[in-house]
């Protein structure tokens, strides 16, 4: 913990020594440490101007079962706050063991969570220094460490999650490390982008139907809707695209934008006169009806659960893009299909991607394309390789090859799309979709489903 401000005494004629400005750069430190605890903030940290590896990577944390209870953690290229205000930057890779009780449980779903504390060199609960690790220069941070799975003096930073299933134990690909910035992760980074793109889905599908439209007596609630729905896009698309907000003001204006969308749908049932829209829009509202931000341990109110938000988040959208997918006016010249699962496997060293849609959609054959986009869905860049797509459950060899199957999206790393084209749509409905992609396209990205969307259009 930290010490009382002691401020340094400077008068005039003293001689100043080297004392001096140590105990200024300890006050310094004292004050910082003592404004991050005043908040409760603490998490991980990126840094912009950092010219090494990348920061708090999808690979900076991994966990590896020993056996039985017993696991080790795999950890480098890591900066945070901890929650004694202290930066700790941890570049090398070193390992830990540690071990995993069942008994050990931190929040109302269970789990158990690992973690990392910072720990005075040669301590018990700290690395063992050697006259290598001996820094004489200037440290500006932590550099010892210690995992745990217990946290009972409040000081550690939660890096890992795990569930429990019966006897097992298994790590939560899903949980993204709370950060004090919305970019102080890859895994928080990707997130919000996959995120915004559901966003911008939603904005381009509002404007193409409100092109449609036109002001009158008898569709006036509807295009009232649509034009309010539109301006609130527009009012925090900016501020969500923001790169480096702080996650706490990022996730208030989410929640802003998805409470003022939830009370225009809400407004809109009450004065529509149509009783399937009412009951439409009435459902809409009630899965929307969750808060994103929960703290994600007992008794720390400024650390939220990111992977609950952006899943709670995503459904939300999800829902206002199936409610307006059922208003009756305008011409439906874009539509996008809901997906209901998405499952990977491997077949001739090819990937397979079998999607299952919500339900069934009907297609004017030959009259309409479709598009399939892939949202962060590699972590390397693909050059080439074959695509074939099967309009329900087709085996390889029934399928031929598209035409310049993969496209690179324009601002999104590792992302790409593929076109199916009207002359290749031959039924009039269709249920799931598969697909033959090259290696290592949809590999190890987790929430697979969420990073697929499929555009049908119709021909010009």
């Amino acid at each position: 913990m930290i010490k009382e401000f002691n401020r340094v005494l400077w008068r005039d004629g003293d001689v100043i020594t080297e004392r001096h400005f140590s105990l200024l750069e300890e006050w310094i430190d004292d004050v910082t440490k003592g404004m991050t605890l005043s908040r409760g903030y603490f998490g991980l940290l990126g840094n912009a101007l950092h010219s090494g590896p990348a920061l708090n990577a999808v690979d900076s944390i991994t966990c590896h079962q020993l056996d039985g209870i017993h696991w080790r953690a795999d950890l480098r290229n890591l900066q945070f706050i901890a929650p004694d205000g202290t930066l700790a930057r941890l570049i090398d890779s070193r390992s830990y063991e540690f071990t995993v009780k069942l008994s050990t449980k931190d929040d109302e779903e269970g789990h158990i969570y690992l973690y990392i504390h910072t720990a005075d060199p040669g301590s018990e609960r700290g690395e063992e220094a050697t006259d290598s690790e001996v820094v004489k220069d200037i440290v500006l941070y932590a550099q010892a460490f210690a995992v745990t799975t217990s946290n009972d003096s409040d000081m550690g930073v939660p890096i890992c999650r795990f569930g429990v299933s019966g006897s097992q134990i298994i790590p939560d690909e899903s949980f993204i490390p709370f950060g004090l910035f919305i970019d102080s992760s890859e895994r928080c980074i990707v997130a919000r982008d996959t995120l915004l793109t559901l966003l911008h889905d939603l904005s381009h599908r509002l404007a193409v139907y409100f092109a449609t439209l036109r002001p009158g007596a008898e569709h006036n609630m509807i295009w009232t809707l649509t034009a309010q729905l539109i301006r609130i896009c527009i009012q925090f698309g900016a501020p969500l695209r923001q790169t480096n907000s702080p996650t706490q003001d990022f996730l208030l204006r989410l929640q802003q934008f998805l409470d003022m969308v939830q009370t225009e749908i809400r407004i809109f049932s009450v004065g529509t006169g149509d009783e399937k829209l009412r009951q439409k829009a009435l459902q809409t509202v009630d899965r929307m009806a969750r808060p994103i931000m929960k703290p994600l341990l007992k008794g720390v109110t400024a650390h939220y659960d990111l992977a609950h938000a952006f899943k709670s988040a995503s459904t939300c959208i999800d829902a206002v893009i199936d409610f307006t997918a059922d208003l009756p006016e305008g011409i439906k010249k874009e539509q996008w299909l809901s997906i209901a699962t998405a499952a990977l496997s491997t077949e001739g060293g090819r990937n397979k991607l079998e999607i299952t849609l919500a339900e069934e959609a009907r297609l004017d054959k030959g009259a309409v394309s479709l598009t399939f986009y892939f949202h962060h869905f590699t972590r390397e860049e693909i050059a080439e390789g074959t695509v074939r797509i099967g309009l329900g459950n087709v085996a390889y060899g029934f399928l031929t090859d598209l035409r310049n199957p993969l496209r690179r999206m324009a601002g999104e790393a590792f992302s790409y799309y593929v076109e199916f084209p009207p002359e290749l749509v031959r039924q009039s409905k269709v249920k799931n979709f598969t697909l033959y992609l090259p290696r290592p396209l949809g590999e190890i990205i987790g929430d697979i489903d969420r990073k697929i969307r499929i555009m049908v259009k119709a021909k010009e």
